[in-house]
């Protein structure tokens, strides 16, 4: 078995689609092959549109962060590591329609009156195969390699109905998805955690794992 990892980061320049899509104040999300994100990758629209490789040691150490992980079997990991190398570079249209579909109407009446959008309606604005945002991409590399996030539907969880409806929400919730949490805090935080793992003498506490900062709980983000 291999693990592989996702990020949910905070970035400032998209501020507004986090305080109206929901609670989180995640609104990126980042998928690595290896705990220390030397091998990650994700889409940006402020990045020319286009997936790369993602630098995650070089994004603001203050940087708020959550990182989970999820287990797949070797035939799986290397399917998916093939996919995204392939897509570095690749460019595709940034799904700005359903961001604000999402940001400026699915996301408030939900969040601010409890009023669900028909699951039509959401589909028919969010799934344009044609174009990305960073929680869809992510989705479809997981789907390319036979990598589920649910085996189920699950009603809370918008992303289980389909991949252009992943978003960084979608991963907050880790316990239904069966996401293993790994770390909760600033980003230079958990790079410091892994140099401390690494220098750690052998059979030390937390000499096998990255500590915990935190108790893991939805609420929390």
């Amino acid at each position: 078995m291999r693990k592989i990892y996702f990020l949910l980061y905070r970035d400032e320049k998209l501020a507004w689609v986090h305080s109206n899509i929901s609670d989180s104040v995640f609104n990126h999300v980042v998928i690595g092959l290896d705990k220390e994100f030397r091998e990650a990758y994700g889409y940006k629209a402020k990045g020319g549109n286009k997936v790369q490789r993602e630098q995650i040691s070089k994004y603001r150490p203050d940087g708020k962060c959550f990182i989970c992980s999820k287990e797949i079997t070797s035939e799986q990991y290397a399917r998916l590591k093939a996919y995204l190398r392939s897509e570095v570079g690749k460019k595709y249209p940034y799904d700005y329609l359903g961001t604000f579909f999402l940001a400026r109407i699915a996301g408030p009446l939900y969040h601010k009156y409890g009023i669900r959008v028909p699951r039509a309606l959401v589909k028919l604005f969010l799934v344009n195969p044609d174009k990305r945002t960073c929680g869809s991409f992510v989705a479809l590399a997981l789907e390319s390699a036979g990598i589920k996030l649910s085996e189920q539907e699950i009603k809370q969880v918008p992303g289980t109905l389909s991949p252009y409806l992943v978003t960084p929400y979608t991963f907050i919730r880790y316990k239904e998805l069966n996401l293993a949490p790994v770390y909760y805090g600033v980003i230079g935080g958990y790079f410091l955690h892994l140099e401390g793992v690494r220098k750690a003498p052998p059979g030390t506490p937390g000499g096998n794992s990255v500590r915990r900062e935190c108790k893991y709980s939805s609420e929390s983000f």
